[in-house]
């Protein structure tokens, strides 16, 4: 469990209510986040990631990288391996491996339309950058575009949210409701999942 106060970010155990990590900050910082497994913690402040190494937490001197990434980062996500770590910076996405002993950039690639969110699929093989209008699926390691879907020109909506179900299906939820996706028919098939408001059932 983790929560701001002040200028400082405090980590506690949820089972034993102990706390584990009392992190001074130099500046508020909007986004926190642990990685899958709970082997990393991070925040941002400003163009810089904060990644921290939990079980250092209790060290009087946690070990911590830090990431310049150069320009305000705006999200971050960790891929569910704990290997690698996603950036939208605005109108660019970057990708960092975290296996060295220092974070090493991977790739990074200039965008037209403004990343509102990113995600990785399961297997953590691929990465998606959710934009205005469209939705770009990029292979992990290479940064190589893999497909992308557009929203239809006569829709006035935008892509909200994105969930993987598995590497080869995906969910799109906007105001008009969901829609399912089977990545590996090509062209993409898609079925209208609901509506607004409505909740998929555990089955779907």
């Amino acid at each position: 469990l983790l929560a701001r106060v002040d200028s400082k970010v405090r980590v506690w155990d949820t089972v034993t209510k102990q706390l584990l990590a009392d992190i001074p900050i130099e500046k508020p910082s909007f986004h926190a986040t642990f990685d899958s497994s709970g082997k990393y913690f991070a925040t941002i402040i400003d163009d810089e990631i904060h990644i921290w190494k939990t079980d250092s937490f209790g060290n009087s001197l946690p070990s911590k990288f830090t990431i310049r990434a150069g320009k305000e980062v705006e999200n971050i996500a960790f891929a569910p391996n704990s290997k690698t770590i996603a950036a939208d910076l605005g109108l660019t996405l970057a990708v960092w491996d975290l296996e060295p002993a220092e974070p090493k950039l991977l790739w990074q690639v200039s965008e037209d339309q403004e990343v509102g969110d990113i995600l990785f699929s399961a297997s953590s093989a691929r990465l998606i950058s959710l934009e205005k209008t469209r939705l770009r699926i990029w292979e992990t390691n290479t940064g190589r575009l893999v497909d992308q879907l557009r929203m239809p020109s006569d829709k006035h909506s935008n892509f909200d949210q994105a969930i993987y179900l598995t590497d080869d299906v995906l969910v799109t939820i906007n105001q008009n409701g969901f829609k399912h996706f089977d990545l590996d028919v090509k062209p993409w098939s898609s079925r209208a999942c609901g509506i607004v408001g409505r909740q998929l059932t555990q089955k779907e």
